[in-house]
């Protein structure tokens, strides 16, 4: 036996074995709790900061997402996240958007998380939206609902599918504005 094919084989039986371990999914209570923080961590990324290497740690690759208003606007976690980095720094200082500020709240109560299977989780829910521009007034300025698929990896959540829709002003009444706007 030559030299090379020995110290591979006594590379191999000298190394420690790990074995990834896969966690059972969260059900019930926890499951809810754990997509209500994967989902606030996401939008606070999205909205309020700049963050895509966070944003892509949550992202599933296969990822896509579907929009009313503007149809397929991802296919894939790296069109997305690239598209994503090239909007964040328009909002650094010196930028186009520098004196713009955005901001996404849940609408208390309307959140609906479901299990799938092992394979992960539905979550369901009404968002509203503000913007302030410079130092002027914080305004709500639309809602929508959402949609989104959350494959379990055994070790985390990832966000594979969202459906945004139904988006327009939101005056529907069945919320109390104060408690979304203290959020």
């Amino acid at each position: 036996m030559s030299l090379f094919p020995a110290l591979v084989l006594t590379l191999f039986a000298a190394a420690p074995t790990q074995v990834a371990t896969s966690a059972e999914m969260p059900r019930g209570d926890a499951l809810e709790a754990v997509i209500a923080d994967h989902d606030a961590r996401l939008f606070a990324i999205l909205f309020s900061g700049c963050d895509p290497e966070g944003a892509a740690k949550m992202l599933d690759p296969d990822f896509a997402m579907v929009h009313d208003l503007g149809g397929l606007v991802a296919d894939n976690a790296e069109k997305f996240i690239a598209d994503y980095a090239r909007e964040c720094t328009k909002s650094q200082p010196g930028g186009e958007y520098a004196s713009y500020a955005k901001r996404r709240a849940i609408v208390p109560g309307s959140r609906s998380v479901r299990p799938m299977g092992s394979w992960g989780a539905m979550e369901q829910a009404y968002h509203v939206f503000f913007e302030k521009n410079g130092d002027g007034p914080e305004v709500m300025v639309g809602g929508a609902q959402y949609i989104h698929m959350w494959r379990w990896t055994g070790t985390e959540f990832r966000l594979t599918r969202s459906y945004s829709y139904d988006h327009g002003s939101y005056d529907h009444g069945s919320y109390d504005h104060g408690a979304v706007q203290a959020e």
